[in-house]
């Protein structure tokens, strides 16, 4: 269960209630877009019987009141949507449908963008999002990762139900186990926003659900076939998943449930996860992940958050074509954290997280790592403060621990205990069509269990810190049109010391009601060391240029077409292909879908029938 669905509980009630409790002279009602999703801070705009203009702007929940009688209708306006007009009912009660530019909405590809796009892979679909970079190989392992503006190996910290899920002992990718269109909300963060969340959080987050509210279900053939179902409400949902092909079969569960209370809300979350692949007749992989999550929220002259969380994942690789090796390993983590902040943004804020790892490796007939624990926790605290002229600003500072305890016989134990600084700045004056985004952060990356331990003692530090300046300019028109350029550049200490440096930029632009383009392009420079008694998996990192155009276009019709071209990295060299979709309504509630995509240089072509409502 997500908190974006229980937090707007409440105020639907509210709404209700306003409109059935509206005085006479008042002209009430509520303002949504095309997907039912309440519009906060809509100007709706009236004119009464004395010919006075009266404005009013929309709450949080998309309600607003007039107080003006005798209007026959209302106009309504908000950012980046289309200017329309509704009618007043005589009870003096209005419902307004306005079309938003989801295009514009954010970063990342919507819930509606997830159930349409060609990609059965979600990090596909993910990495459209300006400056998310996929980073891909030919061989099995490590698998696909993404980071956001920088390259790194290790990838960056995804978030699946609200459980941190990542491998400790070799870095192996989480989308490995994935179940193929299972996502449909998602959020992308640069590094800026890491500095709670550790280790390999300042490479980019990426938070994912497998729900957006919704009932839906898929049935899909071609290249592989997949199935999905997600039944539930607002509060409770359970979503299934299983894909299936030649070389790929994967499977998955989650429930959710949760309530909310005077003081806040509480909701339980559980996934489950599992996977097998196989690139050769002598090649397989096994992939396995289950976690539980709870959190609880409650604002009590602050906004307070607690969650906990534990997990279990598990992989073994066969590769019986070089000497019959065999690897395997098996990890458990589990965490805590409390956050507290202003109720109104503006003041301080802190959290403090504590996260526990434990597993083993097992290679064969090379000697195993065994019964190793890494213990991770980290503090901070700052303030913001925003400004009439716009400026909002954010500094804070992040206390961080690493400890390394057992492995093998030879490696000594070890911790580290170190401060990062934070800083974000965004200014954006009023009435302006340029804002400024600039932030600087420490962060950090633990040294896998494979990297630390197998070829020990490595008498290298155990722990890569980056310190990471973003900066971008935007151009918004307020209505169709946003373009920026952004540039990162990153010093690395640690047992992979180095520098990076990205300079790309973006543009969205709604060229039309039923037309949009979303485009970003980014040479993404790297250049580390990789010391020789340092064992990883996966190709060595390289400069690389990525980037995506992706047109849009919605018929009144309901048809939707997707034509993309992309380029990804694939063993660090530039992967360009075109990848497309076309959808349809079939029946109430009901649309039929074809769409073909290429991965690791091999075409897909998936068709079938979706149901939403």
């Amino acid at each position: 269960m997500s908190e974006k669905r229980l937090k707007g509980l409440p105020a639907l009630v509210l709404g209700l209630g306003l409109l059935a409790a509206s005085p006479a002279p008042l002209v009430v009602g509520t303002v949504r877009d095309q997907h039912g999703v309440a519009i906060a801070g809509a100007t709706v705009t009236a004119h009464d019987a004395d010919g006075r203009t009266v404005h009013a702007s929309t709450d949080a929940d998309g309600t607003f009141a007039i107080d003006a009688g005798a209007v026959g209708d209302i106009e309504v306006s908000c950012r980046y949507c289309r200017t329309m007009r509704a009618t007043v009912a005589e009870d003096g009660t209005a419902v307004a449908i306005v079309q938003r530019y989801d295009a514009l909405q954010g970063s990342a590809p919507t819930s509606d963008d997830l159930r349409n796009l060609p990609y059965t892979h979600v990090e596909s679909s993910l990495a459209l999002a300006p400056f998310s970079i996929l980073e891909n190989a030919t061989q099995l392992v490590p698998g696909p990762q993404l980071t956001s503006t920088v390259l790194e190996p290790s990838g960056g910290l995804l978030v699946q139900s609200g459980i941190a899920d990542y491998d400790p002992i070799s870095a192996l990718s989480p989308f490995l186990a994935t179940t193929y269109d299972y996502t449909r909300d998602a959020s992308v963060l640069d590094p800026s926003f890491g500095a709670p969340y550790g280790d390999r959080a300042s490479n980019g987050l990426f938070l994912l659900d497998p729900s957006d509210g919704t009932q839906d279900a898929g049935v899909f053939a071609g290249s592989s076939s997949t199935t999905r179902l997600n039944l539930g409400t607002t509060t409770t949902h359970a979503v299934i998943g299983y894909t299936g092909s030649a070389d790929d079969q994967r499977r998955r569960v989650d429930v959710g449930t949760g309530g909310t209370f005077a003081s806040g809300s509480m909701w339980l979350l559980n996934a489950l996860s599992e996977g097998s692949a196989s690139d050769t007749a002598t090649t397989t992989l096994g992939t396995g992940f289950s976690g539980l999550h709870a959190g609880y929220r409650a604002s009590r002259g602050a906004l307070i958050a607690v969650d906990a969380a534990i997990d279990r994942g598990s992989y073994e690789y066969d590769v019986a074509n070089v000497g019959n090796a065999t690897l395997s390993g098996v990890w458990s983590d589990a965490s805590a954290s409390a956050t507290a902040s202003s109720v109104s943004g503006n003041g301080v804020f802190g959290s403090l997280v504590l996260h526990e790892s434990s597993g083993g490796y097992q290679s064969y007939p090379a000697v195993p790592i065994f019964d190793t624990h890494l213990d991770q926790w980290s503090a901070v605290t700052g303030a913001q403060t925003s400004t009439a002229n716009g400026l909002n600003l954010t500094t804070a500072v992040a206390a961080y621990g690493v400890s390394y305890e057992n492995g093998n016989y030879v490696t000594p134990n070890s911790t580290y205990m170190f401060l990062s600084p934070f800083v974000r700045i965004t200014y954006a004056p009023p009435n302006s069509h340029i804002s400024f985004i600039a932030s600087g952060n420490g962060g950090y990356r633990a040294a896998t269990f494979l990297e630390r331990f197998a070829l020990s003692p490595t008498m290298l530090p155990d722990v890569n810190r980056d310190g990471t300046v973003l900066g971008s300019l935007v151009y918004s028109d307020g209505t169709h049109f946003t373009a920026s350029i952004d540039a990162l550049n990153r010093s690395t200490t640690g047992f992979q010391p180095g520098t990076s440096a990205s300079l790309g930029g973006s543009l969205i632009w709604q060229i039309e009601p039923q037309l949009s383009l979303r485009a970003w392009w980014m040479h993404a420079g790297i250049d580390v060391t990789q010391p020789p008694q340092l064992l990883s998996i996966g190709p060595f990192p390289q400069p690389v240029n990525v980037g995506s155009a992706w047109l849009t276009y919605s018929a009144r019709s309901g048809v939707r077409v997707d034509a993309i071209w992309r380029q990804d990295a694939l063993n660090y060299t530039s992967d360009a292909h075109l990848d497309g979709d076309v959808t349809g309504p079939l029946a109430s509630h009901m649309r039929w879908s074809i769409g073909t995509e290429e991965y690791l240089r091999a075409r897909s072509v998936t068709f079938g029938v979706r149901y939403a409502q």
